[in-house]
């Protein structure tokens, strides 16, 4: 009700200084000021579906006393009609809301509505925030789809009444684009980052000697680096001895014109079942080698920064990763100084035999490689057994 009054009150002072300005400075008014405020229609449905969950109404007129004294009586405050969206259905309502915040709604015609024809009033205002909210915070248009989905009663989904969720799933898709860019700080995507990352500065671990999460931005080609003091902190004490990982995953960010890959180095959990812990993290355009050796070589400058450059950089003792060829041809590079494809290959294969020197287990190996080996040589071994048994 205090919504209602503060949104009565805005509109008699919008009458009343529009009466006393010039055709002229009417259409010097923002944008802002010029829309209907109609925050009134959220609160108003938030009283009507616990009487009618079945019908998607439309509000043809509404109107608020004249009075700027609003007192807790029984009096008019306000009074809305509508009718029903469903091309079948004739209900329609006349509601009433009196001064002491009852609501009185007197309905009239009869509940039809076709089976697969699917309704939904426009998201507004304080409703379209709320939901922009989960979006900013990192929920997908799609988890919040689907969460959105679970608040749906039995009448909604019966009668097709998806007021909860919006007319269709690019409604949620276009609140979420909103939101995404009321948080950019500038138009321009560049000046927009630097403001970002001068303000994680200021917040995010500002007493050290690596503050801030956002650490390198390039726009041509896109790259954006983050790690905090904190991962750093971390790969120091335990990168050593516990393995690590890496993976892209492209589609995670954007999965249009150009996808955007999601690049995330992460330390198994110290405690057993927990989740894992992100280390440092890259988004990028491109999807190559030297993307990986640069991201990597940033992370190892801000570490020595740290903790002095003679100090020499912790190397795991292993390192998980998918097939891809790109993260192999880094992780030799970046962790095995000066190795090469081929002695990493007879490496390997001295490991999987059983054969390997001290040497060749001080220095990192990729999993994925090591299994791959294993493999063809179970079945190298298999096809000779069959050769001589025939």
């Amino acid at each position: 009700m205090d919504k209602l009054k503060k949104l009565q009150k805005n509109n008699l002072q919008k009458k009343s200084s529009s009466k006393n300005k010039t055709p002229q400075t009417v259409d010097d008014l923002n944008p802002e000021e010029r829309k209907r405020n109609l925050e009134w229609t959220l609160i108003l449905d938030s009283y009507i579906e616990n009487s009618n969950d079945y019908c998607v109404f439309l509000y043809e007129r509404h109107h608020f006393t004249n009075r700027t004294a609003i007192n807790n009586t029984n009096k008019f405050f306000m009074s809305a009609d509508a009718h029903c969206k469903f091309k079948l259905c004739t209900c329609r309502l006349h509601a009433i809301l009196y001064e002491n915040s009852r609501l009185k709604i007197n309905y009239f015609g009869k509940i039809v509505h076709e089976i697969g024809e699917v309704h939904a009033r426009p998201m507004r205002g304080s409703r379209r925030e709320e939901l922009q909210k989960f979006t900013m915070l990192g929920a997908t248009p799609a988890a919040l789809y689907l969460q959105q989905l679970k608040l749906m009663s039995t009448a909604n989904k019966e009668a097709g009444n998806r007021n909860v969720v919006g007319s269709s799933r690019s409604v949620i898709r276009k609140i979420s684009s909103e939101g995404n860019v009321k948080l950019r700080r500038d138009d321009d995507l560049e000046k927009s980052l630097r403001q970002l990352k001068s303000e994680q500065t200021e917040k995010l671990f500002p007493g050290e000697q690596i503050p801030g999460y956002l650490q390198e931005i390039s726009i041509d080609p896109l790259r954006l680096i983050c790690f905090t003091a904190g991962g750093i902190a971390a790969y120091h004490k335990f990168a050593s001895t516990i393995p690590l990982s890496w993976d892209a995953t492209g589609g995670i960010i954007v999965n249009r014109k150009k996808r955007i890959f999601y690049y995330e180095l992460t330390m198994s959990s110290l405690d057993k079942g927990g989740s894992s812990l992100p280390i440092a993290v890259m988004l990028s355009a491109s999807h190559g080698t030297m993307d990986i050796i640069h991201w990597m070589n940033c992370f190892i400058e801000k570490y020595k920064q740290v903790y002095g450059y003679t100090n020499p950089f912790p190397k795991p003792p292993v390192i998980h990763s998918d097939r891809a060829l790109v993260f192999l041809l880094a992780g030799i590079q970046v962790f095995n100084g000066d190795e090469t494809m081929d002695r990493y290959i007879e490496r390997c294969w001295r490991i999987i035999q059983r054969v390997a020197t001290k040497r060749d287990l001080e220095i990192n190996s990729c999993s994925f490689v090591s299994w791959s080996f294993y493999e063809k040589r179970q079945s190298f071994i298999w096809h000779v057994v069959d050769g001589i048994t025939c």
